[in-house]
């Protein structure tokens, strides 16, 4: 994991760029898998913050009409988040040329999908939280499906 000031990457992940050679041996791709995943589980907890600070706005506003949504959205972030958190041992060597290569490029693709999701959904939560602009039911439904299947792919790798 290299740091860059030319990501393409935005917010928490802004500066961070994915190479394949961090996945070289398992030492490597374990350490690149835990500095990935923490740094996405933050990312999706300030987004999570953002979409509170939209209820509350709403609430305060007395716009009550899309608070269960938002609601239900908040739950799926924080399932995301908790999926990306922890420690997770990769398996070990298993002694058959290519496999674990192959393994850890698997890794890698799966990193840089679960970097892309995440910053479609920031995108999307930027948009429904910016100033003035009232979220409808598709915004809503539009995040909630991007985050269940970045939470589909966390569960595969």
């Amino acid at each position: 994991m290299q740091n860059s000031q030319n990501s393409g990457n935005r917010g928490i992940l802004e500066g961070m760029e994915l190479h394949r050679e961090d996945y070289a041996d398992r030492d490597s791709a374990q350490k690149s898998d835990r500095l990935i995943r923490s740094r996405l589980s933050e990312g999706i907890d300030a987004l999570m913050g953002s979409v509170e600070w939209l209820k509350t706005d709403l609430l305060r506003k007395g716009n009550q009409k899309h608070l269960e949504e938002l609601e239900d959205l908040s739950e799926a972030l924080e399932a995301v988040s908790r999926r990306m958190e922890g420690d997770r041992d990769l398996p070990p060597p298993s002694g058959q040329e290519g496999e674990n290569e192959r393994s850890y490029g698997e890794l890698f693709e799966a990193h840089k999908e679960l970097v892309s999701q995440f910053g479609k959904i920031q995108k999307e939560v930027n948009k429904i939280t910016a100033e003035g602009v009232v979220p409808g039911t598709e915004d809503i439904e539009r995040i909630r499906r991007l985050v269940r299947h970045m939470g589909e792919t966390a569960k595969n790798y």
